[in-house]
């Protein structure tokens, strides 16, 4: 890769070509001249500060036609860094004049018409060069800086259009899940409801109306969800600590709870209690389904030492018969569910660990470590 020379090494470099070219010059001069020589060349290190006036500082040098390093690098200087025109044509104007100026009376009325033609081309190249030089730098500089805006423009434009895309397909399966999930739960919801109207067995009832009471939750929640698919924010309800007794309670499994956190204590971020939510409603699901008549045990806790949450779900062996045999994923470790899995994928967002295992006595145990944010919620 091509490294560029550093500014101050350029611009000492450029004094010191002056000052070189002011010792060859300064034993056929005299006084006078030498010291606009010394001040042009001085003036050379504030050029890029103030460009104008170092320019004009550097125009007696140029009156006597020996030394044009330092005029020349002050005017393109100034070309290049003054974006007012008028500034710099006339410090070209100046210049030029200064250049072309005849030393004396005698010589300008001995000069013919083609002396004074050939005088005035060198000041002409001399003035009208380096601002032509200096401003194509300019142009240069702006034209990048241009396109620099443009590669921007069509960065953000892009990226627009990718949240425009994703926010459509965010809406189209918010309508996926509504017309064939939500329609679907919405029914069951309704023929559970029924049942339990309709049954002349008291414990049909209560089961037909537990399950229109998890077929509402879930609607609640696909609705939630849906809400966010839609709107590409946050739900309006986020489901956290204060609403696991429900959760536990709405089960109807035997569960000893213990939770020592409180919801929205310091630490605890909306993402946190989500997921230590979902954590105890996935292992009570488990529990139901692959060890029925298991006693549950659900422990929440926090360690101030190591700032982590700690969401425990552990149950006994089934005591049925229909939950003696448990399938990939509770039983032998070969494998685990979508539930447990999506679990972790959850933790590790929040750069926390999952386990699920069996436990030594027959049962199964789910273990799940957030870390609690660093910031703390506003009072």
């Amino acid at each position: 890769m091509r490294r560029s020379v550093p500014q101050w090494a350029l611009d000492a470099a450029i004094v010191l070509l002056a000052a070189g070219e002011f010792l060859t010059v300064q034993s056929r001069v005299g006084p006078l001249v030498n010291a606009t020589y010394l001040l042009a060349v001085a003036a050379l290190v504030l050029r890029r500060k103030w460009p104008v006036a170092v320019t004009l500082a550097t125009i007696p040098a140029a009156v006597s036609g020996y030394l044009w390093l330092a005029p020349l690098t002050a005017l393109g200087t100034a070309a290049a860094a003054v974006p007012a025109r008028l500034a710099v044509y006339s410090c070209a104007a100046l210049m030029f004049f200064a250049a072309a100026s005849p030393k004396s009376v005698a010589e300008a009325r001995g000069r013919t018409a083609d002396q004074w033609a050939a005088a005035l081309i060198g000041p002409a190249l001399f003035s009208i060069g380096p601002t032509a030089l200096g401003q194509l730098a300019r142009t240069r500089r702006e034209l990048a800086a241009r396109l620099r805006e443009l590669q921007h423009s069509k960065e953000q434009e892009r990226r627009l259009f990718v949240e425009m895309a994703v926010v459509e397909e965010r809406a189209r399966l918010a309508r996926e899940m509504h017309d064939g999930v939500s329609h679907h739960v919405s029914l069951i919801n309704m023929e559970a409801t029924l049942l339990a109207l309709e049954s002349k067995d008291a414990q049909a009832r209560l089961r037909a109306q537990r399950i229109g009471e998890l077929g509402g939750k879930a609607v609640d929640e696909l609705r939630d969800v849906l809400g966010v698919l839609r709107a590409s924010g946050e739900p309006e309800r986020l489901p956290g600590l204060s609403q696991l007794p429900d959760l536990i309670a709405a089960s109807g499994l035997p569960v000893r709870a213990e939770c020592t956190v409180s919801s929205g204590a310091p630490g605890l971020t909306p993402d946190i209690e989500l997921a230590a939510y979902r954590a105890v409603q996935e292992a009570l699901t488990n529990a139901a389904k692959h060890a029925p008549g298991s006693e549950i045990t659900v422990s929440v806790s926090s360690c101030a030492q190591t700032s982590v949450l700690r969401i425990e779900v552990v149950n006994s062996p089934p005591t049925t018969a229909c939950g003696a045999g448990r399938d990939a994923e509770q039983g032998n470790g070969v494998s685990y569910g979508h539930g447990l899995v999506g679990l972790r994928e959850r933790a590790a967002r929040l750069r926390g660990s999952v386990t699920a295992q069996p436990e030594p006595d027959g049962g199964f145990a789910v273990r799940v470590l957030l870390p609690l944010s660093a910031r703390r919620p506003a009072n």
